[in-house]
């Protein structure tokens, strides 16, 4: 899945983040999707494994120092520019609503000050709800041969990018 392209994506995200998180609701965001990964999905992955509960999660974790400035740089930064601007285009109020459910509600406003720990919370509570037969913790880097067992397909014989820079043979 990639990020929500318009404003009834985003709307419809927050819509579920704000408690209307009828079945129904995943089906008609997900209908042109096979698979969903991170936002908007981090923060509703209660109602996803509702929704879902024979589906398989995939858990990515990586170094929370690096993804704290990560999110630091790109995401909660665009947050901040224009959570308080007017008469912006309907695409960017419905990521800002929903940015606002994450950065304010979701993690508390707390990813400015201590965005590690929240990682890390949010990792051991995603551990904490989908069960672990159905959960694959998955070290950003570790190649395919896991993730393709996990997902019972076939382990494939192309590079794995370990990171943007760079790519490593099986």
């Amino acid at each position: 899945m990639n990020a929500p392209s318009d404003s009834h994506e985003w709307f419809g995200w927050a819509r579920i983040a704000e408690g209307d998180n009828a079945p129904e609701r995943f089906d008609e965001l997900l209908k042109s999707y096979k698979s969903a990964v991170d936002s908007p999905l981090a923060i509703v992955a209660r109602e996803v494994y509702a929704a879902y509960p024979n589906a398989k999660f995939i858990l990515t974790t990586r170094d929370p120092v690096k993804w704290e400035k990560s999110v630091q740089s790109t995401s909660l930064a665009l947050y901040k520019a224009g959570r308080f601007k007017e008469d912006l285009p309907p695409y960017v109020e419905g990521a800002i609503r929903w940015g606002k459910l994450y950065f304010d509600g979701y993690n508390g406003g707390r990813l400015e000050s201590d965005a590690q720990m929240e990682l890390i919370k949010h990792n051991e509570y995603i551990k904490s709800i989908i069960p672990a037969d159905q959960l694959l913790v998955y070290e950003m880097g570790e190649g395919w041969e896991r993730l393709a067992n996990f997902l019972g397909a076939c382990v494939t014989p192309y590079y794995f990018a370990v990171n943007i820079h760079s790519i490593s043979p099986l």
